[in-house]
């Protein structure tokens, strides 16, 4: 059973994570849920990664990658949200959606193109996509200002920065954040 669910943005220290970082106009280039669980024992990792959306031990997850961390935790409990998605578990990822919308934000960025209409697999997530599916679970106050298939790590934690009902706390885990 769940007790605590934090949602980590984050900047990864891989190869290809700083351009990701200056398309996204973000210091963060991922999200995800990191969450303490009594049956499984300690702390546990819900990630949407290129190989599909997957529950795995916080020591592989992302933080062992970390350059920058954050952890947010909610007001109320996001453990009902983190149930209510579990039926997603193995979802694929949105490959095409991501790339499409990187290159999106390089028109925009660029040329100042806008091309409004994001490109999305509804059968898959990408991070931010996997997120706002347990956030909308719960019913948290002020995410329909956001739309899930245009959202990025990095609006996802200013979403939570500016929101009352959110919280920065401390890096639970032994390794991994800063």
């Amino acid at each position: 059973m769940s007790e605590r669910v934090l949602i980590v943005p984050i900047a990864t220290n891989d190869w290809w994570a700083p351009v990701v970082r200056w398309f996204l106009c973000s210091k963060y280039n991922h999200i995800f849920v990191l969450f303490e669980d009594s049956t499984l024992g300690g702390w546990w990792a819900r990630e949407a990664l290129f190989n599909g959306v997957q529950i795995i031990s916080s020591e592989r997850s992302s933080l062992s990658r970390v350059k920058h961390a954050e952890f947010y935790e909610y007001k109320d409990s996001l453990v009902p949200g983190l149930q209510e998605s579990r039926k997603s578990v193995g979802v694929g990822y949105d490959r095409c959606g991501l790339v499409i919308n990187i290159f999106r934000m390089f028109l925009y960025k660029v040329f100042k193109i806008k091309w409004l209409r994001p490109v999305h697999d509804p059968e898959k997530h990408t991070c931010p996509e996997d997120i706002m599916q347990i956030f909308e679970a719960v019913f948290v106050p002020g995410i329909d200002d956001l739309r899930p298939s245009m959202v990025m790590p990095g609006e996802l934690r200013d979403f939570m920065l500016f929101s009352e009902d959110f919280h920065t706390v401390e890096n639970p885990t032994t390794f991994g954040g800063s």
